[in-house]
Parts: structure tokens; sequence; C-alpha cells
């Protein structure tokens, strides 16, 4: 709490439209239908009333804050669990005052629900008793259907069931189990044509066009063609890593109303990119200081980003997975010890 109050107040300094949730328009539409973007999120903020003009409402902030806090909790309890006390502490201070997840545990965004996903998903993995691998897919199957970034994650849960998930006869558990492949299926069907537009998109300052655009004033056509598409997901990655959504749209240099300080801009963006891409760093040597398949496990979540990598690309992307990132700044006790997929 003492964090949000920390970002919001300074945020009105910083940017002159105090709080922006632009999405949310498109989500208040009449013309939406299951085809379009998120369609059962639009569906849900239009029961609860939320839209543009009560977003800084004290009950929406009030309730968004409450959900984000829930939808992080399973990460506190495996950091009881697996951090020593010290670490505990340190690991919620980063949480509490990690200014992007600070501000975005204000907004009833679709983020929050990829984060309930991704969060529960690491429990499972950290805890691996018999039934989490049902309830983790329940919870990310109708957590598609809010986020539909998440189905490149979804569809990784039937790769596990497929290949690596012994079967067992609990009526119960295979009910949920088909009915989540079911709610997969349904996000599939009706978001394969607005993810392909997505990922064709020429949106923004460093869309895969404008790039090639600028390789081609001193390269030839080819060979810039050709690197674009190599430059393009490392330029991409670099935005999910540390750009506010400002700077993808509108490059670094921001206007005045988006950014009343480009200096600041500058620095915090590159103090972001260096936070997230150590973190990202020590992620990656945990999981590969004893790779097992407990642990390469933890990767699949990633694949929320995998369309961000020549769509449009900025640091709300990475939200749902810089807790888990942090996760790993703190020695843990991580274990294949009588683990296996039950």
């Amino acid at each position: 709490a003492i964090g949000c109050f920390i970002v919001f107040s300074f945020l009105s300094k910083y940017d002159s439209r105090i709080f922006s949730f632009t999405d949310l328009e498109f989500y208040n539409r009449n013309d939406i239908n299951i085809y379009s973007a998120n369609y059962i999120f639009s569906l849900f903020v239009k029961l609860l009333g939320y839209s543009p003009e009560n977003v800084l409402s004290f009950k929406f902030l009030t309730l968004s804050f409450l959900i984000s806090s829930i939808f992080t909790a399973p990460y506190l309890y495996l950091s009881t669990k697996y951090h020593n006390n010290k670490s505990t502490f340190f690991y919620i201070i980063l949480l509490s005052f990690h200014p992007y997840l600070s501000l975005y545990s204000l907004k009833l965004d679709t983020s929050i629900f990829a984060l309930f996903a991704i969060s529960f998903f690491s429990f499972y993995v950290f805890e691996a008793s018999s039934n989490t691998f049902s309830i983790s897919l329940l919870i990310t199957s109708i957590s598609t259907l809010f986020r539909n970034a998440l189905l490149p994650f979804s569809l990784s849960y039937i790769g596990i069931y497929l290949f690596f998930k012994k079967r067992n006869w609990n009526l119960i558990s295979n009910f949920i189990i088909c009915l989540s492949f079911f709610l997969i299926g349904f996000v599939l069907f009706s978001q394969i044509g607005y993810g392909l537009d997505y990922v064709q998109q020429n949106y923004g300052c460093y869309s895969f066009s404008n790039i090639k655009i600028y390789l081609e004033s001193f390269l030839g056509y080819n060979i810039s063609s050709s690197l674009a598409y190599i430059i393009t997901p490392i330029v991409h990655l670099a935005l999910d890593l540390g750009a506010r959504e400002a700077i993808s749209i509108y490059c670094l240099n921001l206007p005045a109303n988006l950014a009343s300080s480009n200096t600041l801009n500058i620095i915090s963006t590159l103090v972001f990119f260096i936070f997230h891409f150590l973190i990202l760093c020590k992620f990656i040597f945990e999981i590969f200081k004893k790779m097992t398949f407990r642990k390469i496990q933890l990767f699949f979540p990633f694949t929320i980003l995998l369309p961000t990598l020549y769509g449009t690309a900025h640091m709300r992307y990475l939200i749902p997975l810089i807790p888990l990132l942090m996760f790993f700044l703190f020695e843990n006790q991580i274990s294949d010890e009588k683990y296996k997929i039950n």
C-alpha cells in the first residue's frame, strides 16, 4: 500500500495524464464479439461498470489492489517456505516498491490474470502435490479467457500432460483437465485471427517495418529485410525489459505531456532494463545450474513474450513474470528430491 501511494503520488508530477488506461475504452465498446481481443475481460469490466470515467474511484482502486495482492499471494507463501526470513523481508520490499508492479496493482488490467496464472503455476512447480497440476491448469485456462497472451503458455500445459504426466483415474481431476482443454480450445479458436493480426502489426516506433526502413538507409533492401527479422526480436525484448508503453509508440524521446523530464525518462528506462536484464540472467543461471525438468518448467511462462517479439512490445507484458524473476534473486531450496509429476 505504501509503495502504491508513493508511485501514484509521484506519477502526477511525471506524467500529466496522472493515470491512464486507454485500453479500457476499447473493452467498453458495444461492438465487441468473441473474435475481439479478450472478449471475456470486456464482459467482466462491463459487468463491474469499470470505465475510464471511474478508473480513479476509490472503489476500483481498492478492488484492483486487493485482487492484485491475492493473485501475488502464492509467491509470498513460497518465499516464507523457500527463503530465509531476511530474504523474505527483502523480497516483499522488492515486490511492494517495484514501480510497475505498484502502478498496475491499481488497475483492473488483463495483466492481473496473467500474474495469477503464472504465480499459481510457480506454486505447482515448487510444491508438486497431486492436485496442483489440474488446479493450476484450470486457473490458467480461465485466465486465458481474460488475457489471450497466455495462450502459448496454456498450450505448454497440453505438452506437459501428453508427454510427461502420469495418467490417473481420478474423476474430478480428469473432469478439470477436460474442461481446461475445452477452454483453451475456445480461446485458440476465437483469438487466433487476432493473434495473427497482432504479430503482423507495424505498430509503434520500433516496429519491424520501421527497423527495416532504418536499415535500408545504409544497407541494401535484401540485407536489411533479413537483418530486420533478427534485430526486431532483440529490440523488442529490450523494450519488454525496460520501456513504458509510450516509448514503444513515440520512441525514447517522449513529448512533455507524457514525460515532464526526458532525462528522468531515459534514466528510468535504462535502470528498468538493466535491473530486469540482470534478474533474467540470474534466473537463467539458477535454472541451468542444476538443470532438471522441474526447473525447466519455469521457462514455460516466458512464452507469453513470444507474440511481443514481432508485435507490440513494452514492459507491461513483463509484469506477470517479474515476481518469478525476483524470486530467484535470493537463495532458495528448490530441490528435485521426492519430486515427480503425479
